[in-house]
């Protein structure tokens, strides 16, 4: 992705409207334009008549050297891309039926990796420990936290910390659930 020198930020998301990666978006452009050394990656597949609306968001806003929609990956890459980024960020919202987005695990991963996390779910981060609580339909609410922890290493390193000792106290049944859920999707693949 040529991101040598750059401050990765990473969603990893179902690309469904609840997962929040078109406000991750709106957010980026905002962050993007006050910092460019920002690069933003999106890891997911999911709804296929998203992905082509988002490629025309990332289009509209001239961000295709800042925005990267790398599509599903294997579950060893997801912890490469884990590791490689500064900060993870989830700005997910309740689906109209009111699901969320798997109760927050993928923010407990990025926590596990000593990463802080921006999420929109209120399961998902314990707010100015682990990372930061956002409304997940206010772009500027978002960019206003990417660019807080971005432009602090202090701050960065206080809530990856912070984050992966939450993690590591995570019940036993979290791992469990979160080991089924990996296993079904490998058994719905072959």
């Amino acid at each position: 992705h040529g991101l040598e020198g750059k401050k990765v930020v990473l969603t990893l998301a179902r690309l469904a409207p609840r997962g929040g990666a078109d406000m991750g978006i709106r957010a980026m452009a905002k962050v993007i334009r006050l910092r460019p050394d920002v690069h933003y990656l999106i890891v997911g597949d999911g709804d296929g008549a998203l992905r082509p609306e988002l490629e025309r968001l990332i289009a509209k806003e001239d961000l295709g050297a800042h925005i990267t929609l790398v599509g599903p990956v294997s579950e060893p890459d997801l912890v490469r891309y884990f590791r490689l980024c500064d900060l993870f960020l989830m700005p997910d919202r309740p689906a109209p039926d009111g699901d969320t987005e798997a109760f927050g695990l993928a923010s407990r991963e990025a926590n596990a990796c000593g990463k802080p996390v921006i999420s929109g779910a209120v399961d998902a981060v314990v707010d100015g420990q682990s990372g930061y609580l956002v409304d997940g339909e206010d772009a500027d609410n978002i960019a206003e936290k990417v660019l807080s922890v971005l432009g602090s290493e202090d701050l960065a390193a206080f809530l990856g910390a912070r984050g992966l000792e939450i993690a590591r106290a995570s019940s036993t049944r979290e791992v469990a659930k979160r080991f089924v859920q990996i296993a079904e999707r490998v058994l719905r693949q072959h």
